[in-house]
């Protein structure tokens, strides 16, 4: 990808992660009266995310040789931010003597794993959710990929997107598939990195044609359809809103990759996008104790926003520059060491 277009995709971030964050805070106790406002429809940014997802993950399957490379680049790229975003958010409430019910050390180490959910262990920031769908995502499409070639990715998963359906039809009358639901969210939104990866091929292998087009409608049609089975947006819009909310993002894919996105592409959209991953491990549990305490001061709504906002992306800012990007630049180079190794490795037993 160019320059041009990692922006416009930090740009698409950028977006995803303040509708997120705003959607949060101003449903907030403390804002929710002083400011006037709400955000309901932030919480459809987590489908934006997803979206993304599906593009870049895809892009990155593209480029990777065995899926012991690709579990390498994917965890080198989450792991280490995420354990650092963990801790501080441990810390943090440890120092201000807040959620005493979540900060237990067995607590801290269950959401070291990714997965507390699937422990039976409360999140120590209610965003780690969505990090759960990733990780079933990766896992899936990775293993679609490396070990069934033959088949197209895509044909897949639109089985897949099929199957989903039709098991969402049924779980609604049964105790066991909400269950299901609830231990794979994956099924809620295979949809949306479905579109994504539908919108790579459109914009990096030159296609196209009216199926891709028609896939993209059926996956608004699955999420219309589905969105009172499951999920969070199903508390805070109705099926109407998350419908319109989630056409402005295809719109905004189709723009993307018709390269007329420039009209968001700006050096503050941009910059939000760059730290998203680092604000979006941050900002609920931590925002929401500074919202407090800043209330408490100032009494306040916007001052409060402001400063925890100023000090969430401040936070972000130095783990992204000072630490996951430093860590991002050694792992590639340490992967690239480990692959000429094993070239180097076979040649010599071809010989």
């Amino acid at each position: 990808m160019s320059g041009k277009r990692l922006q416009e995709f930090d740009a698409l971030r950028g977006i995803a992660c303040m509708l997120v964050v705003l959607f949060h805070y101003a449903k907030y106790q403390y804002l929710d009266y002083g400011l006037g406002w709400k955000f309901r429809y932030g919480v459809t940014g987590v489908d934006l995310f997803f979206m993304i997802s599906g593009f870049v993950i895809y892009m990155t399957l593209l480029k990777t040789q065995t899926i012991r490379d690709f579990i390498y680049l994917r965890v080198t790229r989450l792991f280490p931010t995420y354990w650092l975003a963990v801790t501080i958010t441990f810390l943090f409430c440890i120092i201000t003597v807040s959620y005493p019910e979540r900060t237990s050390i067995l607590n801290y180490l269950l959401n070291m794993t990714m997965v507390p959910s699937w422990l039976s262990a409360p999140f120590l920031d209610n965003s780690y959710w969505t990090l759960l769908v990733e990780l079933i995502f990766y896992a899936i499409i990775a293993f679609f990929y490396f070990y069934f070639k033959t088949i197209k990715v895509l044909h897949k998963s639109i089985t897949l997107l099929i199957i989903l359906f039709v098991f969402n039809l049924v779980s609604i009358y049964t105790e066991h598939g909400q269950k299901i639901i609830f231990y794979f969210p994956i099924i809620m939104y295979w949809n949306l990195f479905l579109s994504g990866i539908v919108f790579y091929k459109m914009k990096f292998e030159g296609k196209s044609s009216f199926i891709y087009h028609l896939i993209i409608i059926l996956n608004l049609a699955f999420l219309f359809l589905t969105h009172e089975q499951g999920g969070t947006a199903m508390h805070h819009v109705s099926r109407i809103e998350h419908l319109v909310c989630n056409i402005i993002f295809v719109i905004l894919f189709y723009l993307l990759i018709y390269g007329k996105l420039a009209i968001i592409t700006n050096k503050v959209m941009v910059f939000i996008g760059t730290i998203s991953y680092s604000i979006y491990l941050l900002h609920q549990t931590i925002g929401y104790i500074l919202i407090e305490k800043f209330y408490d001061i100032f009494k306040n709504s916007y001052i409060s926003l402001i400063l925890t906002l100023s000090i969430v992306f401040i936070i972000s800012y130095l783990i992204t520059n000072y630490f996951e990007k430093p860590f991002m630049q050694w792992s590639r180079n340490r992967s690239g060491e480990i692959l000429k190794m094993e070239f180097l490795k076979r040649l010599r037993l071809y010989k």
